[in-house]
């Protein structure tokens, strides 16, 4: 493999590591699937916890890499087989990882005698802060619209100049292995999943804007402004890497219809990702610097409420839909919620209407 590839794998590892060991060190109210109480956050034994995880998590991911670098050599011809393997054992060990330091973080949790969150004597909520959010709204994605609009205009337009049969996937050698013809689905067919991440993304934006906004009763003009200015980034955040991933591509289906050079495709699938974590690197650090990383209803937290290592809200009480997530940014739904269910049927069809169109314009 050249060394363009080898720093994609590298980035792939990279993302694999920072989505795991976002679970143990991103909200200090959580460690590893369980509520800290706020005079428990700085204890040592927690740090330390914490510490451990994710220097577990990259010596077993590096364990993995270097097994990995090691069938490569004695199988090169495997080549792809033994990257799907090396990946998928990485993603299973991270989660056994996980798993384990979940339970050795109830087991503190039982040791020390943690309670949960207390319960506040009154609740409060902002009736206006729909109208106060100031965030960018669905009128701003037209400017991902008018994208979409230049390329397919820049196709319909150059229909005689795109060959009759173009490459649109290249396997890990950088060699061409999925070819389309020049019909309507297969050239137009990506700009139709451009449309779908559109409204995906712009769906996302909105539904930030209509969660649940319980604020601190002891302090709520304080926790409006923080919930505000949360909000505010987040969907800034996300209309910015939709516009990327958009552009991306654009740029993409130009190069396959119209002979670009294949390094161009290459450098662009190794500039996407790294683009990708540099921006949620710096949109995580602005949250953290800000004291924006745990805004979220703190009895939501407790751990009765949360299932599967802490990760799955399931809460019959709460008529919330969309809550926040316990670990990393954005929301989650609360599966005791029949639309829940619903809502990931859409997701799922969604993703499965998108692969078949994939299938659909490739030859």
């Amino acid at each position: 493999m050249n060394d363009g590839m080898w720093l994609w794998l590298a980035l792939v590892d990279l993302v694999i590591l920072t989505a795991f060991a976002m679970l143990g060190i991103w909200q200090r109210r959580i460690l590893l699937g369980v509520y800290v109480p706020p005079a428990h956050r700085g204890d040592a034994e927690v740090v330390a916890m914490r510490r451990s995880y994710v220097w577990t998590v990259v010596a077993v991911l590096a364990l993995v890499a270097a097994a990995g670098s090691v069938a490569l050599w004695l199988l090169p011809e495997a080549l792809e087989t033994v990257l799907a393997g090396t990946f998928s054992l990485q993603f299973v060990a991270a989660i056994a990882v996980y798993g384990r330091f979940h339970h050795r973080a109830r087991a503190l949790k039982a040791q020390a005698e943690w309670g949960g969150p207390s319960q506040p004597a009154r609740r409060v909520a902002s009736l206006t802060y729909r109208r106060e959010l100031g965030q960018p709204g669905l009128r701003w994605y037209a400017v991902h619209l008018g994208v979409v609009a230049v390329s397919v205009v820049a196709a319909a337009l150059m229909w005689d100049r795109i060959p009759e049969v173009f490459a649109i996937h290249f396997n890990v050698r950088g060699e061409a292995d999925g070819w389309s013809e020049r019909t309507v689905q297969g050239v137009f067919g990506q700009n139709l999943v451009q449309l779908v991440l559109i409204a995906i993304f712009a769906g996302t934006a909105t539904a930030i804007g209509r969660m649940r906004q319980q604020l601190d009763p002891d302090d709520p003009q304080r926790s409006l402004a923080k919930r505000k200015q949360y909000n505010r980034l987040s969907a800034y955040f996300l209309w910015a890497l939709s516009l990327l991933v958009t552009l991306f591509l654009s740029l993409l289906q130009g190069m396959t219809l119209y002979g670009w050079p294949q390094r161009w495709a290459l450098g662009l699938g190794l500039a996407l990702p790294l683009v990708i974590l540099i921006a949620v690197g710096l949109f995580l650090y602005q949250l953290r610097s800000k004291g924006l990383e745990s805004i979220g209803d703190e009895q939501a937290q407790a751990d009765r409420y949360w299932r599967l290592g802490g990760l799955v809200y399931y809460n019959p009480a709460d008529p919330a839909l969309l809550v926040e997530k316990r670990v990393g940014v954005g929301m989650t739904v609360n599966f005791a919620r029949p639309l829940s269910w619903l809502l990931l049927g859409a997701v799922l069809a969604v993703a499965s209407g998108t692969a078949l169109i994939a299938i659909l314009t490739s030859g």
